[in-house]
């Protein structure tokens, strides 16, 4: 009998043997060694994509719920916590604030981030099985690691966060619960989107929809259990009973103009580049329920195709034309997330599925590359995607007109286009490297190196095309151990400062500056987690306390009120209201515009300003200066593209009380 060929990577078409029943088998020890490899090089790669910079962005609500839990009386009662509307939709602060007591904010933020990490690796690892196998697979798993995983507006959410927030446990098990659903397990598929609604419902309710949207096509029957679910929220809206009372609610002019500062929120807000990427995730999902396998795993691309659009339309018509309270709160559109997921995932399959097809599936295999490589040129990119589709579409009729010849040169200019637009932050990476000062992390400099996702994808479905090499067992351990190690060394990217930041520890040096008096102080440019951490003070205004105004009218009225007040008295500017579109900008305060803000009822005690953020204090203001109590170089690339590094610790601190009375106006 002859031997053929295994699945698995590095068994090429003579690694095999008779087994006793005339059967072909591959080496036990070698098929064992190979899944250790995939599966360990695959989770270092993942992990190196998603570095730990420790409590920032929205992990600084997550985690500052149990640490303000933990402080009631002091950064409880930061308007944020005190107008809290949204931690009581999630299971995770009832769990996080006992641990953040139990062994401190710095190492319970650690472990919920690599525990939802680890968590989403496995659960993708489970989808990622229904779709491919043997050397494909992880390929797949690859391409998921390495490729661009933002959805939505702004770049402000991706999958698969390295925060510490309960959306990456949500979205694990959504993935899971739909690998489950796949398999043919139902009931287990449901149990794990009950679950993940737990810790974060508006994660797991695309989850949810797209579970829905199977069982219809599977059984019609679903669709009356659909519409008694849909009279039944009906009839709970009309009795008042919550949250279904929310969708017979309309914000009122005040909160909708005040929620234009969260855009992302609203599709009609979102620059093109936005709806760019958009197609292109669809392009190649589309692709991919073309080439990909037959079954359920289509039917299951086809519902988020599905879902993902109804999410749009209904953000767009119910909250954002309507204003519908419970539509906005919902956030239909979060079902890119799933959309974003599979055309990351799904690559190699289309990669694989085109170049079999043909000269033309080839041609339109390098248009989807360069559809993924534009996303900064958006009328680029979604021809390119579109040229993509509708070239894998027609390719039986295009097989006379596309050659080989046509071909190679699509790929040579894709190829180039890689390398010019690579090569400027590779330059700023080495810079970075060669420049790096003490206390920052070893690889910080490798995270300003755009564009290389792609090619290390395309990479990777060379290797899966090419079934008939391998690389030798030894080759394939080594680089498998180098990127564990890396992993190892640098998935903590956080600076001495964020580290210490992280223990939300007051600095005795800082504390000594400030008023004994009680009160919230304002800590300009964005310094809401520095506030609470340094200062263990509630902050008077930032753009973080604003991010969850969307469940909370009180919070929105309370966060507008104040943010006027602050670019009233030109201590801000538009990056402090809407940072994820606005650049910061020069200020120069007079005294009398210190004096404003620290005026009238509900004002900050002091007022804390970070010299080297472009804020100038007029010499007339009293002031005590204070240093960062460790290093925070942060890596920057200059308006010339070269890369640098920043140092910002010196800050004025500014009493209040010493200011003085404002003096009368005109």
């Amino acid at each position: 009998m002859p031997c053929r060929a295994t699945t698995l990577p590095g068994d090429g078409p003579q690694t095999c043997r008779m087994a006793a029943g005339g059967g072909i088998r591959a080496e036990p020890l070698r098929r064992i060694a190979w899944l250790c490899i995939g599966a360990s090089s695959a989770l270092a790669l993942f992990l190196l994509t998603r570095p730990y910079r420790g409590v920032t962005h929205d992990a600084l609500i997550y985690v500052g719920r149990a640490v303000a839990d933990a402080d009631p009386a002091g950064i409880g009662t930061d308007l944020l916590f005190v107008n809290d509307e949204q931690s009581r939709f999630s299971l995770l602060p009832r769990l996080m604030t006992p641990l953040v007591i139990a062994i401190g904010p710095a190492p319970a933020a650690m472990a919920l981030a690599l525990v939802g990490l680890v968590t989403w690796f496995a659960a993708l690892c489970a989808l990622a099985a229904r779709f491919a196998g043997g050397r494909v697979l992880w390929t797949c798993l690859i391409a998921a690691a390495v490729l661009p995983a933002h959805y939505g507006a702004f770049g402000v959410f991706r999958f698969a966060e390295q925060f510490p927030t309960a959306r990456p446990l949500a979205e694990a098990g959504v993935l899971a619960g739909l690998a489950a659903l796949v398999a043919g397990r139902a009931a287990l598929s449901a149990g794990l989107m009950v679950a993940a609604f737990l810790v974060h419902p508006i994660m797991a309710l695309p989850g949810a929809a797209v579970w829905l949207a199977v069982q219809v096509g599977r059984d019609r029957r679903w669709l009356l259990v659909l519409a008694l679910g849909a009279l039944g929220l009906l009839g709970a809206a009309a009795f008042g009973l919550p949250p279904a009372d929310r969708l017979l609610l309309r914000m009122d002019p005040a909160w909708r103009a005040t929620l234009s500062a969260n855009a992302y929120l609203f599709p009609g807000a979102w620059p093109v580049d936005a709806w760019a990427w958009l197609a292109v995730t669809a392009a190649t999902v589309w692709l991919a329920i073309r080439h990909g396998p037959e079954g359920p795993p289509r039917s299951l691309l086809l519902a988020i195709v599905a879902v993902a659009g109804l999410g749009l339309a209904a953000t767009w018509l119910l909250g954002e034309r309507i204003g519908l309270v419970l539509a906005a709160q919902v956030q239909p559109w979060r079902a890119l997330w799933l959309l974003s997921v599979a055309a990351a995932l799904l690559w190699p399959v289309v990669g694989r599925g085109l170049w079999a097809s043909g000269p033309p599936g080839r041609l339109a295999l390098a248009m989807l590359a360069f559809a993924w490589l534009s996303p900064a040129s958006p009328a680029a990119a979604v021809a390119a995607a579109l040229g993509a589709v509708t070239v894998a579409g027609c390719a039986h009729r295009l097989q006379q007109i596309v050659s080989e010849r046509v071909v190679r040169a699509a790929v040579a200019l894709v190829g180039a286009y890689v390398a010019l637009l690579w090569a400027p932050h590779a330059l700023a990476a080495a810079e970075l490297l060669l420049a790096r000062p003490a206390g920052a992390p070893a690889l910080s400099a490798l995270w300003t190196v755009g564009g290389l996702g792609l090619p290390v994808a395309a990479a990777a479905v060379v290797f899966a095309l090419r079934e008939r090499w391998s690389p030798p067992l030894p080759l394939a351990a080594a680089v498998a151990a180098l990127v564990v190690l890396l992993a190892v060394a640098g998935w903590d990217g956080r600076t001495p400062l964020e580290r210490r930041l992280d223990t939300f520890q007051p600095d005795p040096a800082l504390t000594r500056l400030l008023p004994d008096r009680l009160g919230p102080v304002l800590w300009l440019r964005h310094g809401a987690g520095r506030a609470w951490a340094l200062a263990g003070r509630p902050n008077w205004i930032s753009y973080i306390q604003g991010a969850s105004m969307v469940f909370s009218r009180d919070l929105a009225a309370m966060w507008q009120t104040r943010m006027d007040r602050l670019l009233d008295a030109r201590l801000g500017d538009g990056s402090d209201r809407t940072p994820h579109i606005s650049g910061e900008s020069s200020l120069e305060p007079s005294a009398r515009d210190f004096v404003r803000i620290c005026a009238g009822s509900g004002a900050p005690v002091a007022v804390i300003v970070p010299l080297e953020h472009g804020i100038r204090v007029p010499a007339e203001v009293p002031l005590r200066l204070y240093r960062m109590p460790a290093p925070d170089p942060q890596p920057i690339t200059g308006p010339d593209g070269h890369g640098a590094w920043a140092e910002r610790s010196l800050h004025a601190v500014i009493d209040c009380a010493a200011l003085g009375p404002p003096a009368p106006g005109p």
